[in-house]
């Protein structure tokens, strides 16, 4: 996803990432990561560095030439990654990422070149990396299962706002209630936010609980742990997602009923979703970043 950020934004980010180093060295460092991808290291801290089998907590903003095309920040997501226990071959190098991690410790920030096509610039990728925490396989498995059951009862009060409304809904009962545009969708906003409100080209971050009218779920974002994020105004999610979310403020929880004509249409989704079905979503606007 290609997300462009003005001049000032980046200055931003840079000190996010740079401005926290210790005392050390004279900044920033440039160097080689044992596969050959050269990095700079902006800041210097003292302390242990990621260990194979250990697990590497990290923000993350990606550029392509002058484009950001991910950023951590905005989708408000920690990375994290295993360092591998048994380093691959020449022949299969890892990705620069994971190859430059090992050499960070805590609060370290750098940035770790790959050039796709020798002697273009436009095709080098930049990732800027900031090492937050290492945890332990042990401590990550704890952390995980504790996740996967917060993401389960996430995704259970989800369905549980779903299961009341959609009563109400089947025997007419939400009629005074839904506002309706004049493409034909239907919404309910059960929480109104407090943020701002996106535009075409916003890129947001939701969470989605989508069921059929017979209560029967089809897909969610709850128990994948992960928002899902787009650009609105792209046509990257189905019309209804694009005109819906440009009615609702960051923070706001809501409803949309889709007509087929609004999501898959006549051909609908197969194996998932049937041609002509009308789809009823619970959904959370929890950022936007123009």
């Amino acid at each position: 996803m290609r997300t462009f950020l003005p001049f000032a934004t980046l200055g931003l980010l840079a000190v996010v990432f740079f401005a926290c180093g210790e005392k050390g060295p004279e900044l920033p460092i440039e160097g080689t990561t044992p596969h050959g991808y050269r990095y700079l290291q902006h800041t210097y801290n003292e302390g242990p560095k990621p260990q194979p089998g250990e697990y590497a907590y990290f923000n993350l903003v990606i550029r392509q030439g002058d484009r950001i095309t991910f950023n951590s920040f905005a989708e408000k997501r920690v990375m994290k990654v295993a360092i591998p226990e048994n380093p691959p071959s020449s022949d299969a190098k890892p990705s620069p990422i994971v190859d430059v991690l090992p050499l960070m410790s805590v609060q370290d920030s750098f940035t770790v070149f790959h050039d796709l096509q020798p002697n273009n610039p436009a095709s080098r990728i930049s990732y800027h990396v900031r090492l937050t925490d290492i945890k332990t396989a042990e401590q990550y498995r704890m952390e995980y299962e504790a996740q996967q059951q917060e993401y389960q009862r996430q995704a259970e009060a989800a369905k549980a706002v779903i299961d009341r409304y959609l009563h109400a809904y089947n025997f007419g009962n939400l009629k005074d209630s839904l506002k309706v545009t004049d493409s034909g969708l239907r919404y309910l906003i059960l929480e109104p936010g407090t943020g701002p409100r996106p535009v075409n080209g916003s890129r947001v971050s939701v969470h989605y609980y989508g069921t059929f009218l017979n209560g029967e779920m089809f897909d969610n974002s709850y128990t994948k742990g992960v928002p899902f994020g787009f650009v609105l105004g792209q046509g990257r999610v189905i019309k209804g997602w694009d005109e819906g979310f440009l009615l609702l403020n960051q923070g706001a929880k809501a409803l949309f009923f889709i007509p087929p004509e609004l999501g898959y249409g006549k051909a609908g989704y197969p194996p998932k979703i049937p041609g002509d079905t009308e789809l009823l979503f619970y959904v959370e606007l929890l950022n936007v970043s123009q």
